[in-house]
């Protein structure tokens, strides 16, 4: 199943990745329809080089035993960049999954990589894993459960 750490159930069945949008200077995200951003608490797009600041809540997607907000992650060229996840008021948690192929309504992803704490203290990093420009990603912020909630700083460097 999709996203198997943090989708306890089957809320991406049914749901389609449409074509992809952009324009020509920058990496082409994925249109993702409504049902879908709203499934999987999908916040925006962050490609390399971005920052994005965050707040993880109760009110967020539950995975079953941590709250969870998603990322669209598409990069401009082939590489290994730097996923720095950091809170100063929680223990933070990254999961990252290509999106494999759309088949009719059912999106099939695979996990890439995930991290607790390598980015120092209880900040999550995921280094040295080649991402590609022609694949599509989701990345998940999480908390390690249930009561780890607050601001976040999203980097892809």
């Amino acid at each position: 199943m999709f996203m198997t750490r943090v989708v306890q159930s089957a809320a991406v069945a049914g749901l389609l990745i449409g074509a992809a949008c952009g324009d020509a200077t920058g990496p082409k995200f994925l249109t993702l329809p409504a049902s879908f951003r709203t499934a999987l608490c999908v916040r925006g797009n962050v490609t390399r080089h971005q920052s994005v600041n965050g707040s993880l809540a109760n009110t967020d997607c539950d995975g079953g035993s941590q709250y969870y907000e998603t990322y669209q992650v598409k990069v401009g060229a082939d590489g290994s960049p730097d996923i720095l996840l950091t809170s100063a008021v929680f223990d933070t948690y990254l999961d990252l999954y290509t999106v494999d192929s759309v088949v009719g309504d059912q999106v099939y992803g695979s996990p890439v990589s995930s991290d607790d704490d390598s980015g120092g203290g209880t900040n999550s990093l995921i280094s040295g894993v080649t991402l590609l420009a022609s694949q599509n990603y989701l990345l998940t912020v999480e908390g390690l459960d249930y009561t780890q909630t607050g601001a976040y700083t999203l980097s892809i460097k």
